[in-house]
C-alpha cells in the first residue's frame, strides 16, 4: 500500500539538469550553485561549496536534501538567485556574477 502522506523522494538525477556556475573559480575550492527541472517547469535550485578533494554534489541527491531549494517558477528563481548575489555570495566581481546567472537564466524553456 501507498502511504500518500508520504510521497516518495525525487531524485535530482531524475529532473533534467540545466546548468551552473561557481561563485568563487578558486582552484582549491568550490563553490557551486545549480538549477534542475521537474517535468512540470518548476525548478529546483542548490548550492555546495567545499575543498578540492570531495565531489560537488556528493552529499546532494534528493529535492529535500539540505542545500536544495524550490520548487520555484522562473521568476521566483530568479529572485533567489538575485538574493544570492546580494548577500555577498561569492568572491568575484558582481558584474561576472551576474552575466553567469543571465546565461544559467537564458537556457529555462
Amino acid at each position: 500500500m501507498t502511504n500518500l502522506s508520504k510521497p516518495a523522494r525525487v531524485s535530482l538525477d531524475s529532473l533534467t539538469y540545466i546548468g551552473g556556475f561557481d561563485w568563487d573559480e578558486l582552484s582549491y575550492q568550490f563553490s557551486e550553485t545549480q538549477v534542475w527541472k521537474e517535468a512540470r517547469g518548476r525548478y529546483y535550485v542548490a548550492s555546495d561549496s567545499g575543498c578540492s578533494c570531495p565531489t560537488p554534489f556528493s552529499d546532494i541527491n534528493y529535492t529535500d536534501d539540505d542545500g536544495v531549494y524550490g520548487p520555484y517558477n522562473k521568476a521566483e528563481l530568479k529572485g533567489y538567485l538575485e538574493r544570492l548575489l546580494k548577500s555577498d555570495y561569492g568572491y568575484r566581481p558582481e558584474s561576472e556574477l551576474r552575466q553567469e546567472i543571465s546565461k544559467l537564466l537564458a537556457q529555462l524553456t
